[in-house]
Formats: structure tokens, C-alpha cells, sequence
């Protein structure tokens, strides 16, 4: 299987998706994942639903609302499987969840990174220096700025060299720093994330 491409588009709207599988095969699940729920088998969410199921090649589009959101931010993982089980047991309530395939799925990731920058940047403007001292900075600690710009950068490594695992990690660490700074604005809808984020093309996990 080969995801041709997973981005983000400049609006953080949607997920341009594109996947092909061998001859006389079909993609058959689609399952997404951000640092909250990674690998959580409760809380993923099923996009399965999107697929035309046709031929071999799959072009579509996941929509900010299909994940749940307004904006796709963070990082999401997208794991494709070209066949697995349709037996889904009931949950209790009489409604049928969603069940993981056994085989190993193909993963792609897609990334936007905005939030964290916003994240960032609103803690550099909290510090104020006068007389080359500190009057004033972010919740009393001025090692959050230092903390949050480390933890940015280590994301960025572990996402150029496709360490899945380690990059949830990194992001959920900087969801809970980030939620230090409850009065950031947010810019989400005004900022374009061409440039600060990553996106899947042809297996490959590459910056936008």
C-alpha cells in the first residue's frame, strides 16, 4: 500500500487523502488517532465510511468535523488497512463499535503545529525585562518558555524521522504546558500552517 499523500490544507479545514493498494485489492479501514486517544482502541475514530471502495485508488477528503474539531490542529495519525475483520460486537447499548484490525496497518501523519507556536510565542511576550531583570513572566516560572521551545523542537525531530510513538508523546506533554497559558488568543482560523507542520507523501513524513 502506498499513501500518496495526507496534508493538511492551508486553512486546517480538512485532509486531502490519497491511497493506493495493490491490484484487485481495496482499502477497506481507516482509523485516526491524535496524542490523546493514540492507540487508545476506545476513542479512535472511524473514517472508514469515506472510502468509495471501487478500485485500488482512494481519493478523499477528512473533514475538521469528521475528526471531531473545528480546526485540525496538533498531531494525527492515520492508519489504513487493506483488509480487516467486519465482526464488531455489541458495546452493551445495542450499537456496534468499531473493531482495530489484527493485520498491521499502513500509518501516515499529518501535523500542524500553529497552536504550539501561538503556545510559544504568547509565553515570550508574557516575560517583561527592565534593568536587566525579570519583572514579570509566564505563571511566575520563566523555565515554561525554555520547557515549551525544547519540547516544539523535539517534536519536529521525531517527526522528521517518522518516531510515531515518540511524537504523540511530545505533543500530549505540550497539550498539558500549553493549557498553562488559558488566556492565549487563539489564531487558528487567521494563520495559515504552510510552513509549520508536516504532511505523508508516498510513505514519507516530509514538512510542509
Amino acid at each position: 500500500m502506498n499513501i500518496n499523500l495526507l496534508e493538511i490544507n492551508s486553512a486546517a479545514s480538512l485532509i486531502l487523502a490519497s491511497v493506493t493498494v495493490e491490484a484487485g485489492n481495496r482499502v477497506e479501514g481507516v482509523f485516526a488517532w491524535n496524542s490523546e486517544t493514540y492507540k487508545n482502541d476506545a476513542d479512535l475514530i472511524d473514517l472508514s465510511g469515506l472510502l468509495a471502495g471501487t478500485s485500488e485508488d482512494e481519493d478523499f477528503v477528512i473533514s475538521a468535523s469528521d475528526l471531531g474539531t473545528d480546526f485540525i490542529t496538533g498531531v494525527w495519525v492515520i492508519d489504513f488497512y487493506a483488509k480487516y475483520s467486519t465482526i464488531a460486537p455489541p458495546d452493551g447499548s445495542g450499537l456496534k463499535t468499531p473493531v482495530v484490525p489484527k493485520e498491521d496497518p499502513v500509518s501516515g501523519m499529518v501535523a500542524n503545529l500553529v497552536g504550539y507556536y501561538e503556545c510559544l510565542l504568547e509565553k515570550g511576550l508574557s516575560i517583561v525585562v527592565k534593568d536587566c531583570s525579570i519583572q514579570r513572566d509566564n505563571c511566575g516560572n520563566t523555565d515554561s518558555l525554555i520547557f515549551t521551545s525544547t519540547l516544539v523542537d523535539m517534536l519536529r525531530q521525531t517527526l522528521t524521522f517518522s518516531l510515531f510513538e515518540e511524537a504523540m508523546r511530545i505533543a500530549k506533554a505540550l497539550d498539558e504546558v500549553c493549557d498553562i497559558c488559558s488566556g492565549c488568543p487563539d489564531y487558528s482560523s487567521g494563520l495559515s500552517n504552510i510552513g509549520y507542520g508536516f504532511k505523508t507523501v508516498d510513505n514519507v513524513i516530509i514538512p510542509t
